[in-house]
């Protein structure tokens, strides 16, 4: 016999490498994710269209403040948005999710802010 022959034949003799048990796991594991995060996006996307639109959220008290923010790189210490509050102290608890929602707002528009609250509350919801 040659010796490609030879190497051939010994080539074939040899058993089939075992297939991955675990690497179907693993592909399962991944379309699981995804899919968990697909479907909290869509919720989070129906409840922002059906009931965050009805409340009132304030958004613009919000963009306000985070414009102020932006402009004056600190937290206002007196509320600057009213007659009865300039006096007053007010502490903006929420000043990072202020200035994100005008960062969105300024960079994306309406459509900005919506998709800040969605990525918000997806990210929540993955937590």
């Amino acid at each position: 016999m040659t010796d490609i022959a030879t190497a051939t034949l010994e080539r074939s003799s040899e058993p089939a490498p075992a297939k991955r048990r675990d690497g179907g796991l693993h592909t399962r594991l991944r379309r699981v994710l995804l899919l968990a995060v697909a479907l909290s996006f869509a919720a989070c996307v129906a409840i922002d269209v059906l009931v965050l639109r009805g409340a009132n959220t304030d958004m613009w008290f919000h963009l306000s403040t985070g414009a102020w923010i932006a402009q004056h790189h600190h937290v206002p210490i007196n509320d600057p948005f009213s007659a009865d509050g300039i006096h007053k102290t007010y502490i903006a608890y929420i000043w990072l999710f202020s200035v994100t929602l005008y960062w969105f707002y300024r960079w994306f528009g309406l459509v900005g802010t919506s998709a800040y609250v969605v990525l918000l509350a997806t990210g929540t919801g993955l937590a």
